[in-house]
């Protein structure tokens, strides 16, 4: 049997003198699979915060184009669902289409007469019933580009 020991010099309450010795080997051992597991369980991937594919270094938001900024968001967060090939079949929103997004941003939200307020609603995931992505919400900066896209208009470029 192995066992480990430490003390404290004072306890702050009573200002006495303590000491403190563990002799037995499970609480050791104890401790370290706590440890270990604290260790494991405490790192995890949240989608949430993602980075964007194709800007691994941090966000550019002042020359945001349709062809190098947005596009690369869409391809990688809504094309699984709203591409071409797959819109086809189901007569969906194709975002693959551009004249077919543009078309999607002339429509506003609960008609407020806002360019673009319906798709931003629901990207944002704020007051509309559909959120998009449905399994996980975009970046800051993800978001922060469309955004940005949209209000310039949403040009082809």
């Amino acid at each position: 049997m192995w066992g480990f020991s430490f003390s404290f010099r004072f306890n702050i309450l009573t200002m006495k003198r303590i000491s403190l010795n563990i002799i037995s080997g499970e609480a050791v051992a104890g401790l370290g699979f706590f440890l270990v597991g604290l260790l494991l369980f405490s790192c995890q991937y949240d989608h949430l915060y993602k980075t964007p594919a194709g800007n691994r270094h941090g966000c550019d938001s002042v020359n945001v184009t349709y062809t190098k900024s947005v596009k690369p968001i869409f391809i990688n967060n809504c094309y699984s669902c709203h591409s071409t090939a797959v819109t086809s079949a189901t007569n969906g929103f194709d975002m693959e289409n551009f004249a077919s997004l543009k078309d999607y941003l002339t429509i506003s939200y609960a008609g407020d007469g806002i360019y673009g307020s319906k798709f931003s609603h629901a990207i944002h995931q704020q007051g509309y019933l559909l959120y998009m992505p449905p399994t996980y919400k975009l970046n800051n900066c993800e978001l922060g580009t469309i955004d940005k896209w949209i209000k310039a208009g949403a040009p082809n470029n």
